[in-house]
């Protein structure tokens, strides 16, 4: 966890400073400046809003196309333990480029979610509808195919 860089606050207030030296439009200005306060007074504490800026860049993995195994593991919610077994008994795809360290591609993720999808009731009364109505029609295409001969 880093500390709060009190410098690096302040060169980001000289850079705003910056900023709003070009801004024309004080009213696009006061927009900005309120849309900030309200983004801030939903923290408490600046504790608070640290915290919520390193969740979002936790977060940021969610943008990469080859995910390590501590990332792999959050993004499906299972631990980095489940996750190497299920590596080593090939149910999910993994890459070894160096031969040790393991990455995934986030789409082999989605699919192994994906590949034991349970359908709901309502899936399953549409589908046998679907069928029972294909069924009808079959009997009724064979009918008229009996009666032409």
């Amino acid at each position: 966890m880093r500390d709060f860089d009190f410098f690096s606050t302040i060169e980001r207030l000289e850079e705003l400073k910056d900023i709003v030296a070009k801004l024309d439009d004080l009213e696009l200005l006061y927009q900005k400046v309120h849309s900030m306060e309200i983004f801030l007074n939903r923290f408490k504490k600046l504790g608070d809003l640290i915290m919520h800026l390193q969740k979002i860049e936790k977060s940021t993995y969610m943008l990469k196309e080859f995910l390590h195994m501590d990332e792999a593991a959050q993004y499906l919610g299972i631990t980095k333990g489940c996750l190497y077994k299920m590596t080593a008994s090939n149910r999910i795809t993994c890459y070894k480029p160096g031969g040790k360290q393991i990455f995934i591609h986030r789409d082999d993720l989605n699919n192994w979610i994906k590949s034991n999808r349970i359908i709901s009731d309502e899936e399953m009364r549409r589908k046998q509808l679907e069928y029972e109505i294909f069924k009808g029609e079959l009997s009724e295409q064979k009918r008229k195919k009996g009666a032409s001969k």
